[in-house]
């Protein structure tokens, strides 16, 4: 965290003195061509290096006044943190109460349909903090594992249709407008979850799935991440990305640390599950309000607009769209293939940077998915194998969160730091580097001794120790996707990572499909294979590791015959740099 500190005041003190003059807000503030000049505000060549603050100037129409903004008005990631890392922690509260509720719910519904009752659980779901040893079944947690399945299924299914529309959206409308949506969706389904909790029918169970419906509509925790991803794209150069993914990862992994632990002793405290469903609505409303009034925007106001102008003359000058039938906009929506062609760009990008899109994105979804299908299985599998609650399952999270937050504050940057000043040859702005295909790696072999020491723990104390161990393999997230969005133009990170949230979306299908239904085959005889499964899919993740080309010089594009598919096409950039446009987006 220091080092990035040190970052931020040295591109401060760079802005002040005049040194590296950067272009206004709503530009480019870097160069993606690490081989192209930079041009200053006023013209001519920039000397140094590209500045990290573009956000201490405003576009004034056509035009960038050099006004110097105060800080609290200028994109930064350090704004967003706080709210972030509170969203974060409202929403990582809930991660073992849901379960827990599900199971309850799940369960009074089992014992309804087969003639019994399950003692301490009654009609008012929230009145008892634990759930008898009655639930605490095989047949009750292969019933719920399949409940499990299905919000899943459908929460993944409705955001892979809207993810990538949402990253483009948030072209032209801003990232913080589409983040607060995505929020806004999570906390309704959270309400929806809570009705479930206080009605009192046995079949009150169901109202779980329109919950999922409704938050994968919204883009759920995948277009929230996407978004903050893209915000700190916007305000950070490329080869700073990697210390600041990992502190926005951290603020996560911070939620998940704090959160759960919050949701225990509310729990503990109160007696009453729901009322930590109250503390996190709470919380989520007080988030979404701050993405309105204090977070600034990172794209300026000309930048929406010409991502707009654009959009607007693609669909006019779009042969099909006058003709288009109800049935063929209908497809048009849900078309989810479009918007994957990102992956492997036709615009005169190298075929080598092209491989590394596809493979890295590829990477990094089945990397996230694998985490995500699997810790659902074990709160489940805790509480099986060792007779936790919902409170020492969040204070077992806690600790997981903890790790992960030490590593990625302050171990990460640390590493980062060193590494980029004892090889600065590696430390290129565009591309995959050789440091962080080793870092990426050693990760991956963090998780999979993690997950072993799950499989293998016979106690509590152990499978803690498993998760600090795998605690490691959260550098991987961060370097990913860092190392993805140097293979790409600043105007098409959105876009990319809009993509990348698509595949999240897709894997969320199959990942906990895998996971629970492994889970639910094994619980009766053998249920800790599910973390062998998972091991296995890092190690597979290892191998691939191989195929990163982290020697790409020259660029990220190459208009050779050897390397591009077609002739280049044009950026809309240079488009929206040649039609001015005004505030009041009148072209001229």
């Amino acid at each position: 965290m220091a080092s990035l500190i040190a970052d931020e005041l040295d591109d401060e003190q760079m802005l002040l003195s005049g040194a590296d003059a950067s272009p206004p807000r709503g530009f480019a503030p870097y160069r993606d061509q690490p081989g192209a000049p930079a041009t200053s505000l006023l013209g001519g060549e920039a000397h140094g290096r590209a500045t990290t603050r573009p956000s201490s100037f405003v576009a004034t129409g056509e035009s960038a006044t050099e006004i110097a903004l105060p800080w609290w008005r200028r994109p930064s990631v350090f704004i967003l943190l706080p709210f972030f890392s509170l969203l974060t922690i409202a929403q990582a509260g809930l991660i073992a109460p849901q379960v827990s509720l599900m199971l309850r719910l799940v369960c009074r519904y089992y014992y309804a349909e087969n003639g019994g009752t399950a003692e301490g659980v009654s009609p008012a779901i929230g009145l008892l903090a634990e759930v008898d040893r009655s639930c605490q079944t095989a047949e009750v947690h292969n019933a719920t594992s399949k409940v499990q399945l299905v919000v899943q299924l459908l929460s993944a299914l409705m955001a892979a249709i809207v993810c990538p529309k949402l990253g483009l959206l948030s072209d032209r409308i801003g990232r913080t407008a589409v983040l607060a949506i995505g929020s806004s969706g999570t906390m309704l389904s959270q309400v929806l979850a809570l009705v479930a909790a206080k009605s009192a029918r046995a079949g009150a169970y169901r109202l779980l799935y329109p919950a999922a419906v409704v938050e994968g509509l919204t883009g759920s925790h995948t277009v929230q991440m996407a978004m903050v991803m893209s915000y700190a794209s916007d305000c950070t150069a490329p080869e700073n990305r990697a210390s600041v993914f990992g502190v926005l990862h951290g603020a996560m992994f911070l939620g998940i640390a704090v959160g759960p632990a919050l949701g225990g002793l509310v729990v503990r405290f109160t007696g009453d599950l729901i009322n930590m469903y109250y503390c996190s609505i709470t919380m989520q409303v007080l988030s979404i309000v701050a993405m309105f009034t204090i977070v600034p925007e990172s794209l300026s106001a000309q930048r929406q607009l010409n991502a707009r102008e654009v959009h607007r003359l693609s669909r006019q000058f779009d042969p099909h769209t006058p003709r288009r039938s109800l049935s063929g906009r209908v497809y048009s929506a849900l078309n989810i293939v479009e918007p994957l062609r990102v992956l492997w760009p036709n615009d005169g990008t190298k075929l080598s940077v092209k491989k590394n899109i596809l493979l890295l994105s590829l990477m990094d979804v089945t990397f996230v998915c694998t985490a995500m299908g699997a810790m659902l299985v074990i709160m489940l599998y805790s509480e099986l194998r060792f007779g936790w609650t919902s409170v020492e399952t969040g204070f077992f999270l806690s600790v997981l969160g903890s790790s992960r937050v030490v590593i990625l504050l302050g171990i990460l940057p640390l590493a980062v730091r060193f590494l980029k000043w004892r090889y600065p040859q590696l430390a290129v702005a565009s591309g995959a580097t050789y440091i962080d295909v080793i870092l990426i790696r050693f990760a991956l072999v963090a998780e999979f001794f993690g997950y072993c020491l799950f499989g293998m723990a016979t106690t509590g104390s152990q499978f803690t120790a498993g998760g600090a161990l795998s605690a490691f393999g959260g550098i991987a997230g961060p370097m990913m996707q860092s190392t993805l969005t140097k293979h790409v133009s600043r105007d098409s990170i959105g876009a990319l990572l809009g993509a990348t949230g698509l595949l999240q979306s897709l894997a969320r299908i199959v990942a906990p499909t895998i996971f629970n239904l492994v889970y639910a085959v094994t619980v009766g005889w053998r249920p800790n294979t599910v973390m062998y499964v998972a091991a296995g899919v890092y190690v597979t993740l290892f191998v691939f590791s191989f195929r990163i080309n982290s020697d790409i010089h020259g660029g990220l594009y190459d208009v050779s015959a050897d390397d591009v598919d077609h002739e280049p096409l044009r950026d809309p950039a240079a488009y929206t740099d040649e039609v001015e446009l005004d505030v009041t987006g009148v072209r001229r």
